[in-house]
């Protein structure tokens, strides 16, 4: 279940990044390349084998933030989530990707505070959505891990 988590939040960090790209949108462009190659590792790793996702943590360090990039942030969130899913803290790990999940979400509502686009403000309505439902799900999975 929790391999479902971690892709479901690569895809909203490759969506965030493509906003960034495409809407240029105040402050989204926190996340870089190197952290969206982790999360894909991340994912790929954890779906087809646990075993081999903890030794390629304990291999490889969350990327480092690029200077002025902003996403030192998401770097210590990542490091959280692999000493947590290292320990078999499942819960703690999630509540990782929560913490990314409400990063994310909290970028979008700024950015629709301040736009006065309509065509962007239809698209940010429609991404913030789609995080909004991502962390109630990451809520219900803590819930359950509880």
């Amino acid at each position: 279940m929790e391999h479902l988590i971690i892709k479901h939040v690569h895809k909203l960090v490759m969506t965030n990044l493509e906003a960034a790209k495409e809407l240029k949108v105040a402050e989204a462009h926190f996340i870089d390349q190197k952290l969206i190659v982790f999360f894909g590792k991340l994912a790929g790793y954890h779906e087809n084998n646990a075993e081999q996702l903890k030794q390629w943590l304990s291999e490889h360090k969350a990327p480092k933030a690029s200077e002025n990039s902003g996403i030192g942030f998401m770097e210590r969130i990542l490091m959280d989530f692999q000493i947590n899913f290292a320990l078999d803290e499942e819960r703690k790990a999630v509540k990782s990707c929560e913490k990314v999940v409400k990063h994310v979400l909290s970028i979008y509502q700024k950015a629709l505070s301040t736009s006065n686009d309509e065509t962007l403000t239809a698209l940010l309505v429609e991404q913030e959505q789609q995080v909004a439902e991502s962390l109630q799900t990451l809520e219900d999975f803590i819930a359950l891990l509880a």
